[in-house]
């Protein structure tokens, strides 16, 4: 049926939510260390821009360069929600 870009920006964020806590799982980070200076510090532009990416391919029903997209804002920011 029709989908509304509200209905759409829900399932989307859902999405987006569920691949994070999924990658974080399966993450090979394993030690609280992982916020030391050492670590990359976040790129919010690269982030927002990948997870806007994301969000327009899923819309677009191009989930393989959605995930591609949402994984790339992971890399940016890992603390994306």
């Amino acid at each position: 049926g029709f989908r509304t870009p509200a209905s759409l920006a829900t399932r989307s964020a859902a999405i987006v939510a569920v691949m994070a806590i999924g990658l974080a799982a399966c993450s090979s980070v394993d030690s609280p260390e992982a916020d030391s200076p050492s670590s990359a510090s976040p790129d919010e532009g690269k982030a927002s821009a990948a997870l806007d990416a994301g969000l327009e391919a899923h819309a677009a029903g191009d989930l393989t360069a959605a995930a591609v997209n949402y994984k790339e804002t992971l890399k940016y920011d890992p603390k994306t929600q």
